[in-house]
């Protein structure tokens, strides 16, 4: 079997500990470039793994960790043991604080949604900027970047990313779905089936257009 014939890695990488750990590659971008597997993986809390979980880690070669969560999460929770793993490891937190549940509608609505993600682009700019000037830089990867549960700081990040180099607002809805399927995996609960989900997926076709005006921009500027 050729090279040219061999089926791609699977989308999601199963790491002892974590539910939420998978490969961005695959995705169709712009010009009809496809992003390279085991290059960019997106992830939930990293501080799950387990002792086998961080041997497996390690087989992905991960040069640089860029860590989503609130300096209290880091605080408490940890991040992957560096005395075992070599990684640029940085702390780019979109939040100030966590979302409380207070805070949320009992049925959030998808613009709803899409307003909390778009104030966290707004707050998290900064963090934000940082992020994709090291997602920028080839000395970089492989990259992870990851929050608690891997869906909604990660997924604005990766809607950014993902809309930046040209893929499209169908596949960044279905990148979402995806996290919501594997956070009610993790959680314990019975998901719905992928392309049923309303919320917050849709708001992601929202988020994108963030992404949108970043590539008009770079257009106009000839560096894109």
């Amino acid at each position: 079997m050729s090279v040219e014939e061999l089926p791609p890695p699977p989308r999601h990488v199963p790491l002892e500990g974590m539910f939420n750990f998978r490969d961005l590659g695959g995705y169709e971008a712009g010009g009809g470039r496809f992003l390279r597997w085991r290059t960019l993986f997106r992830a939930d809390d990293l501080n799950r793994l387990t002792s086998e979980g961080v041997d497996a880690f390690a087989e992905l070669g991960v040069r640089s960790v860029l860590d989503l969560r609130t300096a209290t999460e880091l605080e408490k929770q940890g991040t992957i043991p560096t005395d075992r793993i070599t990684v640029d490891h940085h702390h780019l937190p979109l939040l100030g604080k966590t979302w409380s549940k207070a805070m949320a509608p009992d049925e959030p609505s998808p613009s709803w949604t899409a307003q909390r993600y778009l104030e966290m682009l707004a707050g998290g700019a900064e963090p934000m900027r940082m992020s994709l000037e090291i997602l920028a830089a080839p000395s970089s990867y492989p990259v992870v970047f990851h929050c608690a549960a891997g869906k909604d700081r990660t997924g604005v990040l990766a809607a950014v990313v993902l809309g930046l180099v040209g893929v499209s607002d169908d596949d960044i809805v279905d990148d979402a779905d995806l996290s919501i399927l594997l956070s009610n995996w993790g959680a314990g609960v019975d998901p719905p089936p992928i392309g049923t989900v309303p919320e917050p997926a849709t708001a992601f076709l929202l988020t994108t257009g963030v992404a949108t005006l970043f590539r008009r921009r770079q257009n106009r500027r000839g560096t894109c």
